[in-house]
């Protein structure tokens, strides 16, 4: 008859059972090749009043950002910060104008899938002018924009 060492049996489940936590803990994060929404969910801050833009999911280029933001400060002139909702695809992404903090960003979603957060800071209302006319916010003796990538 077979006897069992009960301190080998022990660390045989022992080990058996961590391997098995370790497996369920990870086999869930492994697959790379499933399409799931990102971790980073792109939204403008509480504090913003939120103007949503009918561009029908096409491209909306930084002069009609301008324009849609000009005309914002015209009819609400009260607001200090102002967000324009807009979509391209199935992703919504936002043009935030903050007076109070003299920026101008852009939080959208590029081709690859990547959420970009571009910031150009200091004279909002020159770079909304300059850019009526020119097609970017970055009239000749500014800044150029900040761009980061969000990570999921």
């Amino acid at each position: 008859m077979m006897q069992f060492d009960i301190k080998k049996v022990v660390a045989a489940v022992f080990v058996l059972f961590f391997g098995l936590m370790v497996y369920a803990a990870f086999s869930g994060n492994s697959d790379s090749t499933r399409d799931d929404l990102s971790g980073v969910i792109i939204a403008p801050p509480q504090d913003f009043f939120i103007i949503p833009v009918e561009n029908n999911g096409q491209e909306f280029s930084l002069k009609a950002a301008a324009l849609e933001l000009e005309k914002a400060i015209q009819f609400h002139p009260e607001i200090k910060k102002i967000a324009l909702q807009y979509r391209i695809g199935d992703a919504n992404n936002y043009f935030l104008l903050d007076l109070n903090e003299n920026t101008i960003q852009n939080t959208a979603k590029n081709e690859y899938g990547t959420i970009v957060q571009t910031t150009w800071t200091g004279s909002a209302i020159q770079r909304i002018q300059w850019c009526k006319s020119n097609g970017d916010f970055t009239p000749d003796g500014l800044s150029a924009p900040e761009s980061r990538n969000l990570y999921h």
